[in-house]
């Protein structure tokens, strides 16, 4: 994965080639989940609230493009995405199978 972008309902990805649709569409090639820390002046914190998110839709806006939209997005979480099942045109593996992205708001997009 190169880039997650923020919608209102989850998140456009972006590969660096061509992604194999059939597999890129499947639900079962995406986990995904979604937590936040306690705020506090010391370094570090726990994972609280911990939800696993439902992938609801998935759609192709281009070769190399994903529309991912979650059950529950949620403003102040990290969300993580897993692409384990996706791969690009010529069979290959991502490098990198995991993203994170840090909500602090949820933008009004209409499509």
């Amino acid at each position: 994965m190169k880039r997650l972008a923020i919608t209102s309902d989850g998140f456009d990805v972006t590969f660096t080639q061509p992604v194999d649709e059939a597999l890129a569409t499947d639900p079962k090639s995406w986990t995904a989940n979604s937590w936040t820390y306690e705020y506090h002046p010391a370094y570090g914190c726990a994972e609280l609230d911990n939800l696993p998110q439902l992938v609801r839709e998935l759609r192709l806006l281009a070769p190399d493009q994903l529309h991912v939209a979650l059950d529950h997005l949620r403003p102040n979480y990290v969300h993580e995405l897993h692409c384990t099942g996706v791969r690009s045109r010529a069979g290959e593996a991502p490098l990198h199978e995991v993203a994170y992205y840090t909500v602090n708001r949820i933008p009004v997009v209409v499509r």
